[in-house]
């Protein structure tokens, strides 16, 4: 952040699963200095053509739901 913060840059990071209570905090605090959070879902599915666990081919609107706000908790 410091390299970011001294040439004047914003970016954007898009969290994933691991986030804990003592690092939600300083996210929050990028998050104020004007950093975008962006939400990466809980299992971050991608296309079924792909060598990935999981695959978003089957995915419902439900379940797409479902995973964001898992992941909006602890915001």
């Amino acid at each position: 952040m410091p390299q970011l913060e001294k040439a004047g840059f914003k970016a954007t990071f898009f969290l994933t699963d691991d986030i804990d209570y003592s690092t939600i905090l300083r996210w929050k605090d990028l998050a104020k200095k004007g950093f975008e959070l962006g939400n990466h879902t809980l299992y971050r599915p991608c296309s079924s053509d792909e060598d990935i666990p999981v695959t978003s081919g089957h995915y419902t609107p439900v379940q797409m739901t479902r995973e964001i706000e898992m992941m909006n908790c602890p915001l």
